[in-house]
């Protein structure tokens, strides 16, 4: 019964977004991705920087080749928005019981800030998706160590990677907790991390997509020296930066070195706006909905963290948080806040375990606790 309220009011919404619309959602970047699919229907490559959206790309290709359209594509999105709330579903059981995954579940699907993106071609609602199915694989594999289990973690870890740049974050994640989680020595796991960290510099210094990402961040540069929170205009929360100086990516480095200080404040500042979420200009309406539930959210999380920071689940939401934090600090603030969405889904399973806990709910149903991190012991 449960299921289907979920599953119905979800479907709800997604109907009364393509009514109010007349139909798919289009948006700042959506020619592009329909351009570049396009193209590689065409045997050309993607327009502009939409190589670093390939797998987005691929998706709308497909479809379009199909004969499905933009229609598939919204289609595509909604189903694997089900199959996310199901593994939602899944790691709130497994950590807090049958009532901690339906209220992750249905933080999930009864959100319209989240269920908005699910009807524009914008590569957002995919990689939402992939962000989950990425972590609830990896953490499936730390529980059965399992080639199988290893397989499809590794699959969708690839997959979450190129729908967008901000999944270069994901492999250090996965892989570095899977490194502090080994049944090994102190040592060999610090070995293990540190190997992580530095063959994923050398891919960004050396890999041709890595290449091709850093081109978007050229942007940054301007943004750094100039204080700008935000990605785009407005810019009200600009942050004073010492005397700019005309320079490229290069010179960010001996920047940063130069003014620690100021460069934390404003990677600060810019975090700080994403996880606020709430935008001047959008609706009143809207607005109150963010102040109603997000900071209690982040509350409930935060206390989950607390209570259960040396289970492998935990470890791996806030190094993969950490991960997209550091994005926006070195980046911008979207001024649409959508990548504290991207977390959005994983933080709903953090605050249903403690939300459960709260209102007594944590017996509706067998649960299988996570293991906690072995021992830090040589």
């Amino acid at each position: 019964m449960w299921a289907g309220l979920l599953v119905v009011g979800f479907f709800l919404q997604v109907a009364g977004m393509l009514y109010a619309n007349g139909g798919v959602f289009h948006a700042g970047d959506s020619e592009q991705y329909i351009g570049s699919a396009d193209n590689v229907l065409h045997g050309l490559p993607p327009v502009g920087f939409r190589s670093a959206y390939i797998g987005y790309v691929m998706v709308v290709a497909t479809f379009k080749f199909l004969g499905l359209g933009l229609p598939g594509v919204v289609a595509f999105q909604v189903v694997l928005a089900l199959v996310t709330a199901m593994a939602v579903f899944d790691l709130g059981r497994k950590a807090g019981g049958m009532g901690a995954g339906y209220m992750a579940a249905a933080l999930f699907l009864w959100n319209p800030d989240v269920v908005r993106w699910h009807v524009y071609i914008l590569s957002d609602s995919t990689y939402m998706s992939m962000v989950v199915l990425t972590v609830w694989s990896a953490h499936r594999a730390t529980e059965r160590r399992t080639p199988g289990a290893l397989a499809i973690a590794l699959v969708l870890l690839c997959a979450a990677t190129l729908i967008r740049p901000h999944g270069w974050v994901l492999p250090p994640a996965v892989f570095g907790s899977w490194a502090i989680l080994l049944p090994t020595s102190q040592w060999k796991r610090a070995f293990f991390l540190g190997a992580v960290v530095v063959t994923f510099l050398l891919l960004m210094v050396c890999g041709s997509y890595f290449k091709e990402k850093r081109k978007e961040a050229t942007d940054s540069v301007q943004r750094l020296f100039c204080g700008h929170v935000f990605g785009a205009p407005p810019n009200p929360w600009a942050v004073s930066m010492p005397v700019s100086m005309p320079g490229d990516d290069r010179e960010v480095a001996r920047y940063i070195l130069r003014h620690p200080l100021a460069c934390a404040k404003l990677g600060l500042a810019r975090i700080g706006a994403e996880v606020v979420h709430g935008r001047p200009y959008f609706s009143v309406r809207h607005n109150l909905f963010i102040v109603v539930v997000y900071p209690a959210l982040y509350l409930l999380a935060l206390w989950s963290c607390f209570r259960l920071w040396r289970t492998p689940l935990v470890l791996l939401v806030l190094m993969v948080a950490t991960g997209h934090s550091g994005v926006v600090a070195l980046t911008f603030a979207d001024i649409d806040g959508r990548t504290v969405l991207y977390m959005y889904a994983l933080l709903a399973v953090l605050a249903s375990l403690s939300l459960a806990r709260l209102v007594g709910r944590t017996d509706l149903g067998p649960h299988e606790p996570a293991p906690s991190a072995p021992n830090r012991q040589a």
